[in-house]
């Protein structure tokens, strides 16, 4: 739920970023600057994900429960025999071994083929040259629809 949420805020994001910066479209930090802008939350991300634990999951998918247990209990606050963690841990690998049987692609296959991508990224490009649309109203439409 949250990573669908993050996905599309920063689709959302993206577009009206290009959009904001289309107004300076004969100069090239119009296409330069968004594309570089990205860099910025992969530092974020790269500072902050070296002093977390290994996820709970990566460790039941490599066979390590003992320390899935363990990072569970630190992130609770509780001891790893806890019914709590237990359950927690017990849904955990529930999680992987479904995963393991359906190979894991199942939502990433229904994505590609819905088609969904192939609007979301050339939405622009669409409706200016298929649809006729003026440059300002594709871009429009094309945010909104990054947006919704």
């Amino acid at each position: 739920m949250v990573e669908g949420a993050l996905i599309t805020g920063g689709i959302c994001f993206s577009y009206w970023l290009d959009f904001g910066f289309s107004f300076l479209d004969p100069n090239s930090i119009a296409w330069r600057f968004p594309i570089g802008f990205q860099i910025f939350f992969a530092l974020v991300i790269l500072l902050f994900v070296l002093e977390l634990p290994e996820s709970p999951r990566w460790l039941v998918l490599k066979g390590k429960e003992g320390e899935a247990l363990n990072v569970l209990g630190a992130l609770s606050d509780k001891p790893s025999d806890d019914p709590y963690i237990w359950g927690e841990f017990q849904a955990i690998k529930d999680t992987v071994i479904e995963n393991q049987k359906a190979g894991g692609i199942k939502d990433l296959m229904f994505q590609q083929i819905s088609g969904i991508n192939l609007i979301t990224y050339y939405a622009a490009t669409i409706y200016q040259n298929e649809i006729k649309l003026d440059p300002f109203t594709s871009r429009i439409l094309a945010a909104a629809n990054g947006t919704g």
